[in-house]
This record gives structure tokens, C-alpha cells and sequence, in this order.
């Protein structure tokens, strides 16, 4: 019987060694793929919530660089009002300057509203629609008001959670600080 002497095999200990290296190598990057996915998850839940309370905060600018104090039925109005501690807002302007619009922006539940009428019409009617949901301002503790005005400065601060609760405890934070500026706005 001849013996091989250069036998090119592998002993069943370098086979056990490459096996457990393997494994090693395999499980960390099923964890990495693991956790990349629950951050992407996070990230997209914040952009998502965030984008929402950034459009209707851009909205609300726009309605707020029209304001202008007015006159309704010998009662006059600033521009800006804020009722409700601050969950809701009333501003008013003109559409072609003629008649008086109003803009009405409302925390209702977990939902921020924009209402819209023309209060030189009889009846008023009111047109609703829904900017944001999951505003959590209202639902904390101390309870954060949606808008403060100080002088011409109207304040906006919103605190959005997302679909998936992913930032129950860390909500997403939108602050903003426009000044009204329209005729005899905040006087």
C-alpha cells in the first residue's frame, strides 16, 4: 500500500473552524442589515410626520403674510386672534378687497383644520379640510399651545407623532415665528 504524502483534503477541525467563521460573519450582517432597517424605518417616520406639520406650517404663513385687521358688524378684529389656550387661530383678510375671508386653523382631537369662509355672505359657510394628523400638542401632560402671539409676532409649534407611533415619546417639533405685517394687523 502506498501512502500519499501530499494529500491536498481538509481535516474536519479546519472544516468545523471555516463553518464557525462563517456563521460569525453571516450573523453579523443579518444584524446589521437588522438594525439599518429599524433606523431607515425611524428616518422615513420622521420625514414623513415632519413633512406634514412643514406644509401645513407654510399654509399657515401664506394665510398670515394676507391678515389685515377688520371690521365685522362694528366690532373690530386684529388680524391675527388666537382662542382656545392657543389651539386655535382666527385670521382675516380680504379677497379683492371687498369682502372679508376668514381663515380658521384648529387642533381638533389629534387633527390640525383649516377653515375657510367668506363672512360677507349670509349664511357663512365653513369649508374644512385636514393639514395635519397626529398632532400630539394637546396630548402631553402640559399641554404646548399650537400658536401664541407676542406684539406682531405670531409663534407656531408643532408637535407631529407618526402613523406607525414609531416617535410616540420623541415627537417631531415644527417651530415657526412670522410677523404679520398687513394694514393695521396686530394694532
Amino acid at each position: 500500500m502506498r501512502r500519499i504524502m501530499n494529500s491536498r483534503g481538509i481535516t474536519l477541525i479546519e472544516l468545523l473552524l471555516a463553518v464557525s467563521l462563517t456563521t460569525v460573519v453571516l450573523f453579523s450582517a443579518y444584524y446589521f442589515l437588522i438594525v439599518s432597517s429599524g433606523t431607515l424605518t425611524k428616518a422615513e417616520a420622521e420625514f414623513d410626520a415632519g413633512q406634514d406639520a412643514r406644509m401645513a406650517v407654510i399654509r399657515m404663513e401664506e394665510d398670515l403674510r394676507k391678515a389685515q385687521a377688520v371690521t365685522i358688524s362694528g366690532t373690530n378684529h386684529k388680524a391675527v386672534e388666537v382662542f382656545n389656550a392657543g389651539m386655535e387661530i382666527n385670521i382675516y383678510s380680504f379677497n379683492d378687497d371687498t369682502s372679508i375671508q376668514m381663515v380658521k386653523y384648529r387642533l381638533v382631537d389629534d387633527k390640525l383644520e383649516r377653515g375657510t369662509a367668506n363672512l360677507s355672505c349670509m349664511p357663512v359657510i365653513w369649508e374644512w379640510i385636514t393639514l395635519a394628523k397626529r398632532v400630539k400638542n394637546d396630548m402631553i401632560a402640559t399641554p404646548v399651545p399650537v400658536f401664541t402671539i407676542s406684539g406682531k409676532m405670531v409663534k407656531i409649534h408643532l408637535q407631529v407623532l407618526d402613523e406607525m407611533d414609531e416617535l410616540y415619546d420623541n415627537p417631531i417639533s415644527v417651530k415657526t415665528s412670522i410677523t404679520v405685517r398687513g394694514k393695521g394687523a396686530m394694532n
